[in-house]
């Protein structure tokens, strides 16, 4: 189930990014994940690895954060997403977590707490922490909500 919730994430985020259309984000790999959540198809049994990942709120405290879906390498055959402290990977290609054990098959996935990391070890993760602290500019033939 863990698996299947990791892969369902990482597939609606590609289909809601692409108007339904989640094999322009995800490649193969969409057919292949569909087959598992959907059924009939061939589906597939990916690798899947969590790790801690605290991300330093400036003041030494862990930063509650959540980064959507994104891919892990050029190929888009790992993927990854950060849900408060927890990096969630799944690896379509068996080179990603070598020498990591796999949580897929675990009833019990040990997790260490690892140091603290800074904002700029993640990259791109200051600048969109920055963009999402700008005020948001509504086009200017929206309506104000009441």
């Amino acid at each position: 189930m863990l698996v299947d919730f990791i892969l369902t994430c990482i597939w609606r985020m590609a289909a809601s990014r692409t108007r339904g259309r989640p094999g322009h984000a995800l490649g193969h790999y969409a057919d292949l994940i569909e087959g598992r959540l959907f059924g009939p198809g061939e589906g597939c049994d990916p690798a899947v690895f969590i790790e801690s990942f605290e991300i330093d709120d400036g003041e030494g405290a862990p930063l509650v954060i959540a980064v959507l879906p994104s891919p892990a390498n050029a190929d888009r055959g790992s993927w990854h997403f950060i849900v408060s402290g927890l990096r969630f990977v799944v690896d379509f290609t068996g080179l990603f977590g070598i020498g990591l054990e796999r949580a897929n098959s675990l009833a019990f996935v040990s997790i260490d707490r690892g140091a603290l990391r800074s904002v700029d070890e993640v990259d791109g993760l200051r600048q969109s922490l920055e963009r999402m602290s700008l005020p948001r500019r509504r086009p200017s033939s929206a309506k104000p909500g009441f």
